[in-house]
């Protein structure tokens, strides 16, 4: 073969792949957006559907570039590709079995996510509790899953180590959680009037719930003190939070218009 021709036939050929990934990326990029545009105009925000959607949306983004570098790649011959991988690691035994493990931890990090998404012990904005980090749900990845917890960080957990983990998922039924403060309380003190006063700064705060109804209960019998425990039910956890040190500051103002009425030793949350 005449070397020019050869030359311009390699040419054309790196021709042909560069437009065959351009036009991968472009069908990429305009599946993402028409996908993204779906979900924003149907206004879907059920975190069920939402996981299931964001994880197909990947999936299929990641096959449309494997198709598009496949072609690629068939362009430039694959031969050719083949050689100078069997050349690079021939004499590389130890990186080939390297490799080998690592393709399939991504192997299995991926087939995790796949099953977090669709059997979902967990879903997008599902507050959960992974060994010691809770947070919210931030995103679901192929390989990773990200929680943003209290204090704005990001925990990223590989899909198969949380696949393997136990979760504690406050959200995947039910969210409302309550907010509970127990109190240490010296005997003499009013009980009825303690029950009543609880009972009165728990219904007075806008975040508390009716049903199920605040209780307010005798624990604990110590040598000194007795425990009592208020629970009042809230939407969600945050709000358990909010109605939880509201109420505790409300007790100690409460303990102090009535001086030593109430003798209260500790309060507890």
């Amino acid at each position: 073969m005449n070397p020019d021709a050869k030359q311009i036939g390699v040419l054309q050929n790196v021709a042909v792949a560069v437009g065959i990934l351009a036009l991968t990326a472009l069908l990429a990029w305009l599946f993402n957006r028409s996908i993204s545009r779906y979900v924003q105009h149907r206004g879907i925000d059920d975190p069920k559907p939402l996981t299931k959607i964001r994880m197909i949306q990947r999936l299929l983004r990641v096959a449309i570039v494997l198709t598009g570098f496949g072609f690629a790649f068939y362009a430039l011959e694959i031969d050719a590709l083949r050689r100078f991988a069997i050349g690079l690691f021939a004499s590389a035994g130890l990186v080939g079995i390297a490799l080998g493990f690592a393709a399939q931890t991504t192997a299995a990090n991926l087939i995790s996510g796949v099953m977090i998404a669709f059997v979902q012990p967990l879903r997008l904005g599902d507050r959960v509790m992974v060994e010691e980090d809770m947070g919210i749900v931030e995103d679901i990845g192929l390989f990773y899953t990200t929680i943003q917890t209290w204090d704005n960080r990001r925990v990223i957990i590989p899909n198969q180590v949380l696949s393997k983990n136990v979760i504690r998922n406050y959200t995947v039924t039910d969210p409302a959680m309550p907010a509970e403060i127990v109190l240490d309380v010296a005997y003499g003190t009013d009980m009825q009037w303690l029950r009543s006063m609880l009972l009165e700064e728990t219904a007075a705060h806008p975040l508390t719930l009716n049903t199920p109804p605040p209780t307010v209960q005798v624990t604990k019998l110590d040598a000194h003190t007795f425990t009592v425990r208020l629970v009042a039910w809230t939407a969600d956890y945050s709000q358990s939070w909010d109605v939880m040190v509201a109420l505790r500051e409300r007790v100690v103002q409460r303990m102090a218009e009535v001086g030593s009425a109430a003798k209260v030793g500790a309060i507890r949350g």
